[in-house]
């Protein structure tokens, strides 16, 4: 009997609750395709998958992550405002 492999598909996004990692990928460039609230009420940024976010990634872990500090503030409102936007009309 041959035996059968099972094929995953790549996933085509990257995730991360991580709001300081999401804020700095999106400082650098990458794209932002939506916004999830987890079972936890966790935040949860998924972002267009590509062959560099993986560096990045490993660039930001690793402290060598560098982008514009003005970028990185706005992108870290934004990104906070989304985590928080649900919480404000919960309380009204």
């Amino acid at each position: 009997m041959k035996k059968r492999e099972l094929f995953i598909p790549e996933n085509p996004h990257f995730e991360t609750s991580d709001l300081p990692l999401a804020t700095s990928l999106k400082t650098i460039g990458f794209k932002l395709v939506s916004f999830r609230k987890d079972k936890h009420q966790r935040g949860i940024f998924v972002f267009e998958k590509n062959d560099d976010i993986e560096k990045a990634v490993k660039s930001y872990l690793n402290g060598e992550l560098m982008g514009s500090l003005k970028t990185y503030s706005h992108a870290w409102r934004d990104l906070k405002d989304m985590l928080y936007q649900d919480l404000e009309k919960k309380e009204k």
